[in-house]
């Protein structure tokens, strides 16, 4: 497969961690459109359908250097059997991310580092009560039915019974198994949302316990999350920058509030049946005042879902993350609304990671030609690498997009051939230097011979 050829299908386009407790693919209930990532750390692509039954997966990996890019890594697998021999191997400066799912299923910690390797190691997380028979109530809501599950919690349909409003409910049942850490982003999630009151993202109601077991209330959508609305496909010009915009307000809200999201993708955002977009699952979300965040206390920590994470997020620079970085994810769903991918999409999520790292996506009107250039430049403005040269906030990619809408001049420009020849000597800089080595040597050699004549002459 050719990750840049526009007519190849990528192995596995799932790239979040979705494994139970017990290793292996569990069956939700068709309504579902509630994730129960309880998200902490970055999701690592692993299908659990694939996963070995007792989830000791032992996956090394040689970081070697590209000939033709000496700064940029490549992957090859190696053998378990091969590892004493890699020991002689020189120490480089690597991409080195570790997968640790001892505690949640649903949960992966990519980190930087250096060495020449790559390990990904899963445990077999801790067991945690079962979920096969629904309880009866929780506080004072009544148990219709369940929504979504994941490593360490679940997500009911539930009718509070004295208001006689239908809620999701988001409950952790790891009890005693769930880890200071995983409580207290449940927590965070709640504190988060309970700040935001906003059309387009889901209110919270209430946040309680229930037998020593946290929970909280959410609204209740009544419809699908995009990914499955889109499935693969397109949207129509118009309609995905009517639906980009107003998702870029809804997180500007959220920014001005001092919230930043940093999972931001088609899944976690539900669409009800009268077509209202709400963006959901703040499990990742961070306060922008807050200097000491538990969720990424470590350099080099990866948080997000690959296909959708500005390159700030894929270098682990957590320190950089602001409203850029939601932006950028926000551009990444334009993308996936444009042409039916995201920019960037492996078979592995390490490899995903790399692309966003290194190269460009694919100019959408390259996958869908009858696209309008305007939209296009917008969308790739949005996915630029450095965040400086996005857009200033989402507002402001908000307002371009209306533009567009209405008819206007956008405020984007296309990036010129000068930058474009930089970009591809920046990523290949060994053919770029011998390109420049052979024209300056026929300019030479015609610089010579025209001098010969002349003086022959």
């Amino acid at each position: 497969m050719t990750p840049n050829d526009p007519n190849s299908v990528p192995e596995e386009p799932n790239q979040e961690l979705t494994a139970d407790s017990s290793g292996s693919a569990e069956t939700v209930d068709p309504d579902s459109r509630y994730s129960m990532d309880d998200t902490v750390g970055a999701q690592s692509g692993i299908d659990r359908s694939k996963l070995d039954p007792e989830m000791k997966l032992s996956l090394n990996k040689t970081i070697h250097r590209d000939e033709a890019n000496p700064a940029k890594p490549s992957i090859q697998a190696q053998p378990d059997g091969e590892q004493e021999g890699r020991q002689n191997l020189p120490n480089t400066s690597a991409y080195t991310p570790t997968v640790d799912q001892s505690s949640v299923g649903a949960t992966a910690d990519f980190s930087l580092g250096s060495g020449d390797t790559t390990d990904f190691h899963s445990h077999r997380p801790s067991a945690r009560p079962s979920t096969s028979n629904l309880p009866d109530r929780v506080g004072h809501y009544s148990i219709k039915k369940v929504l979504g599950r994941g490593g360490m919690g679940i997500v009911y349909k539930a009718k509070h019974e004295q208001l006689g409003r239908t809620v999701a409910l988001k409950m952790v049942l790891a009890g005693s198994h769930a880890s200071q850490e995983q409580l207290q982003r449940f927590i965070s999630e709640a504190k988060a949302v309970a700040h935001l009151q906003h059309p387009n993202i889901v209110q919270i109601f209430e946040v309680g316990e229930h037998e020593q077991l946290p929970f909280f209330s959410l609204e209740y959508v009544n419809g699908d999350s995009l990914d499955k609305v889109l499935a693969g496909k397109p949207l129509p010009a118009m309609d995905a920058a009517k639906l980009t915009e107003t998702l870029c307000y809804a997180m500007q809200y959220a920014h001005d509030h001092g919230v930043l999201h940093r999972d931001i993708k088609p899944a976690n955002v539900l669409r009800t049946l009268e077509g209202v977009p709400k963006v959901t699952d703040f499990g990742l979300a961070k306060r922008l005042e807050d200097a000491d965040d538990s969720s990424s206390t470590r350099t080099g920590t990866i948080m997000g879902t690959p296909s959708y994470m500005s390159p700030e997020q894929a270098r682990g620079s957590t320190h950089e993350l602001g409203p850029a970085t939601d932006q950028y994810s926000l551009g990444a769903m334009l993308y996936e609304f444009l042409t039916g991918r995201p920019p960037f999409l492996a078979a592995k999520p390490v490899d995903t990671i790399l692309k966003v790292l290194w190269e460009e996506p694919i100019a959408p009107r390259q996958l869908q030609s009858n696209l309008p250039v305007d939209l296009e430049t917008i969308c790739l403005k949005a996915l630029q690498k450095e965040p400086e040269k996005r857009y200033g906030n989402c507002r402001e990619l908000g307002e371009d997009l209306g533009r567009f809408v209405r008819g206007e001049p956008i405020r984007a420009r296309p990036v010129g051939l000068w930058e474009r020849s930089w970009r591809w000597c920046r990523r290949n800089p060994l053919v770029a230097s011998l390109s420049t080595a052979v024209a300056i040597g026929l300019v030479s050699v015609a610089a010579v011979s025209t001098w010969s004549a002349v003086a022959l002459g």
